[in-house]
């Protein structure tokens, strides 16, 4: 199916996806911003040292 991709991340389309798909996207974005996070803060530990 041709643009199936692009579709899947349509706002509109998120809101019917099922629970299970969109919690997983949801815990990988904050998996993402944890370890943001955690570089942040090592780099702040770094610059105090």
């Amino acid at each position: 199916e041709n643009g199936s991709a692009l579709s899947y991340f349509n706002p509109l389309n998120f809101i019917t996806t099922p629970d299970v798909i969109k919690n997983s996207i949801i815990l990988r974005l904050f998996q993402k911003l944890r370890i943001e996070l955690l570089k942040n803060s090592i780099v702040q530990l770094t610059k105090l040292l």
